[in-house]
């Protein structure tokens, strides 16, 4: 749970946290950024930073390292106004994405089935570089929602489709290539732009209440 005085320890984070706050006020009846709330300003403010990180390091050798709150104090006309079109896109993306559901009752059955894959998705060789370009392709397709999420989300399950490929043909297991696990994500992502499924589910001890 955050507290008023410590939502940011920068001018430019706190200017970015009070930014959003006053959206997420406007468009949900009730709001409590102090309070069983909190959690979703932080959610909104790391896939902002995240947008902010990936579009401004395009093609930089260099890179600040938080273009998002450089941009708050240098540019903040600018950011404000970006980020009241933002907060609408986000919040239709978390109802359409996200999905809560109570731990103690047992993970979903999607998740049960993937275990072994991420085991190999966190010693992957350029895991990072992977990572990367997947959370690219979905920002540049209109996922605005927790992306880094969503694009491990999407690895995963790409490595578990290849290690049931191989061994239906019974084939011996290798380190999959990361390219080809990228091209795979990546019409995925595209045929993700026509359906509207959840895809990233959420321990309910994050919040004290469901979102609409």
């Amino acid at each position: 749970m955050l507290r008023r005085m410590r939502y940011g320890s920068q001018i430019g984070e706190e200017r970015v946290l009070n930014w959003l706050i006053e959206e997420f006020e406007e468009l949900i009846p009730d709001f409590e950024p102090y309070g069983e709330d909190s959690q979703l300003v932080l959610f909104a403010y790391k896939d902002l930073q995240t947008l902010m990180k990936l579009k401004h390091s395009f093609g930089r050798i260099f890179r600040r390292r938080d273009e998002l709150t450089h941009l708050a104090e240098s540019n903040p006309n600018e950011l404000r106004a970006f980020i009241k079109v933002w907060v609408s896109q986000w919040l239709r993306k978390w109802r359409e994405r996200v999905v809560l559901f109570d731990i103690k009752r047992g993970k979903p059955k999607s998740e049960r089935k993937l275990f072994e894959a991420k085991g190999i998705y966190r010693n992957l060789k350029c895991r990072r570089d992977l990572l990367q370009l997947v959370m690219r392709k979905l920002i540049e397709n209109g996922e605005v929602c927790m992306v880094k999420l969503i694009s491990e989300n999407l690895i995963v399950e790409e490595i578990s489709k290849y290690l049931s490929e191989r061994r239906k043909k019974g084939l011996p297991i290798f380190e999959p290539d990361p390219l080809k696990i990228y091209y795979r994500v990546s019409k995925r992502v595209k045929e993700l732009m026509r359906i509207k499924e959840p895809l990233v589910y959420l321990d309910v001890k994050y919040f004290t209440s469901n979102y609409p």
